[in-house]
Formats: C-alpha cells, structure tokens, sequence
C-alpha cells in the first residue's frame, strides 16, 4: 500500500526543467561565455521558447511572447531562476542566444543597456554570433 501512494506522490511533484538545454548548449556556452566574454563566473540558465508570436501570425520564426502580447526573439532578467529566454531558431548562431547572455554578463557588472548603445559590448555579441555558425552551433 505504501508503494502505491509513494508513485502519485512523486508524480505531482515532477515538472519539466525551465532551463532544459539545447543540445550542444555547454559548447555553445563555452564559445561564447567562457571563451568569448572571457567570464569566470556560471553563466545563466536559459530557457528556450518554440512559440510563434501571435500578433503576426504569417511570420514563421519563433519568438518569446510576453504577458501583453508582446514578441521578442529573447529577454534577459536578473533574478530569475532562467534568467535569459530566447527564441530557438535552428541554432545558437541564429538565435538571441549570445546577444541575450550578453544582456546578462552586463547586468552581472551593474551596466543596463537596453538601447545597446554600449557598442563594443553588441560588436562582441555579433562576432559570437558568427563564431557559433563558424562552430556549426
């Protein structure tokens, strides 16, 4: 009888990883966070969205919804337990992902950049961009 409750039990308390990663994420991580922001600390969770954005509906990329309603291809808040969510579209390279960890290395330094008008710091996210596709991530 006890076998029997201990199943459900386990059951309710199962949920899926928010920051479930990609395939290859650590390499990508490695590219990018270690070797390309050159940071010691851990880097942050990520979470993956494999939505479309409702409000445009003929547009096929996927994107990270917010509560409005609102679409971006990734978001980044200190804080949370997956701070960074970006938009899956078919690779690291092609996705927010090292321009959303880059969000996350400046808020790490107390710099919020919203407007990206810290230019080196974008110049970077976009050279990792190109060495993730150079990487075939």
């Amino acid at each position: 009888m006890m076998v029997r409750w201990a199943i459900p039990l386990l059951l309710v308390g199962c949920e899926a990883d928010p920051c479930a990663p990609q395939p290859r994420q650590d390499e990508a991580m490695e590219a990018v966070w270690y070797d390309g922001y050159t940071r010691a600390s851990a880097p942050p969770g990520v979470s993956w969205s494999f939505s479309a954005c409702p409000s445009k509906p003929d547009d096929p990329r996927t994107a990270v919804v917010d509560q409005d309603g609102m679409c971006y291809s990734g978001r980044t808040y200190l804080g949370w337990a997956c701070p960074s969510e970006v938009a899956w579209r078919g690779s690291f390279g092609r996705s927010a992902f090292a321009h959303e960890l880059m969000h996350y290395a400046q808020g790490l330094d107390g710099v919020h950049d919203p407007d990206h008008k810290r230019l080196d710091d974008w110049k970077l996210s976009i050279e990792m961009d190109a060495r993730l596709i150079g990487l075939g991530l």
